[in-house]
């Protein structure tokens, strides 16, 4: 399988007659497994120029810094947006840089904080000089691409160990395996061609049941990776389930369920459920029998948590400039129809909403309001059909 990027992430780059050649000294290693120079005309990928300098000057191999950027943000420039995980620092640029990573990467790559926030040029360089510092702190084989899965997962620095290991093999080591093509008729040559047999020199978690039991309900797409009791209140407090809330982590999949699955998350947050942003993995965090701390505001003057479940999406909020995979809404589509049927929710915007209705002021873009919310609440009724959800129906749902 081959990833594609979406068109309208192809941005206006600089011109092929600008090209660097990689990564220092080693650089011409490397220069086979990137693409879009190949043939007179074919235009750059986003950033491709920026890259390469950045490689370029912090011996960092294109292809890695490629990966990294696609798998945290699909090489969408985010312009500072508050994560949905409340007391984390907001996250900027191709990167995903955000706190103490944005300062020490300026310092580090010789610009300035507002400009690794606001040029992406200069949040990869930062990045890159993270990355290169890791790189020496921790002697990693410039050379092998494998080797660098210790500096990346350095770079990546969250607090849970197996969603570390998943951002290393099943984000970052699999796009360079997978690669990267451009859409076909954008004229650009291949973004990232698949290295096939790279292995991440970095330890592989199997996902455990740390919680022994399967929840009592769940959607059965799913894989379990539970929150701990702190992130998350036993049981309902006598509410019925009545809400669907709509979220964006505003942070790659594997962060978010990370740090909602981590004691370290500062505010103890959490949600029942993340879609990953092809649409082809959901994490369930949280058993639907039980309250997770999704949303800190009432809606309609009744507690919004207790009353419903919460979905996060991988990603950022929806846009024009940023929309939403096929897969991803289809999934998530897909989800929102059990979670319907199991708890014979409402079928209207009252029931099934976004974060931002009941926090306009702190969570205007989550997701946003464009969003397809008519689509959304489409696709929602197509997947019901004639059935309006059974109460007392199967507590696992279908998958």
């Amino acid at each position: 399988m081959t990833r594609t990027l979406g068109l309208r992430m192809i941005l206006p780059v600089i011109s092929t007659s600008l090209l660097l050649t990689g990564c220092g000294d080693a650089g011409m290693e490397f220069a086979e497994n990137f693409g879009g120079t190949e043939a007179p005309g074919v235009k750059q990928y986003p950033y491709q120029a920026q890259f390469e300098a950045a490689s370029k000057k912090f011996n960092v191999p294109v292809p890695i810094l490629v990966a990294i950027g696609y798998s945290e943000t699909r090489l969408y420039h985010v312009p500072g947006e508050e994560s949905d995980i409340e007391g984390l620092p907001p996250t900027y640029g191709v990167m995903a840089l955000r706190g103490d990573a944005i300062s020490k990467g300026a310092e580090l790559a010789g610009v300035p904080e507002t400009d690794v926030q606001a040029d992406p040029g200069a949040n990869i360089m930062a990045a890159a000089a993270l990355l290169d510092q890791h790189a020496t702190t921790l002697d990693v084989d410039r050379d092998d691409l494998g080797a660098w899965a210790p500096a990346i997962a350095a770079l990546f620095d969250n607090p849970n160990l197996e969603a570390s290991s998943h951002f290393i093999h099943e984000e970052v080591y699999r796009v360079l395996r997978e690669g990267i093509t451009a859409p076909e008729d954008s004229g650009m040559g291949e973004i990232l061609k698949a290295v096939r047999h790279v292995t991440a020199n970095f330890p592989f978690l199997h996902v455990t049941l740390r919680g022994g039991e399967l929840p009592r309900a769940f959607y059965s797409g799913a894989i379990w990776r539970p929150a701990p009791a702190a992130n998350y209140t036993s049981g309902r407090r006598g509410h019925d389930v009545e809400l669907l809330v709509v979220h964006t982590c505003a942070g790659s999949y594997t962060s978010c369920w990370g740090w909602l699955t981590s004691l370290k998350n500062p505010s103890r947050t959490s949600a029942h459920y993340v879609v990953n942003e092809t649409g082809s993995e959901v994490s369930a965090l949280v058993d639907e029998m039980d309250t997770a701390h999704h949303v800190g505001k009432s809606w309609q003057g009744l507690p919004t948590n207790p009353r419903s479940i919460g979905i996060e999406h991988g990603g950022f909020s929806y846009s024009l400039a940023n929309p939403w995979t096929e897969g991803q809404l289809a999934a998530s589509a897909n989800l929102a129809c059990d979670v319907v049927k199991r708890h014979n929710l409402v079928r209207d915007r009252n029931h099934i909403l976004g974060h931002y209705q009941p926090d306009p002021v702190n969570r205007p873009n989550d997701p946003g309001i464009d969003f397809p919310w008519a689509v959304y609440m489409s696709r929602i009724t197509e997947c019901l059909g004639e059935s309006g959800g059974d109460k007392d129906g199967d507590k696992r749902g279908v998958r």
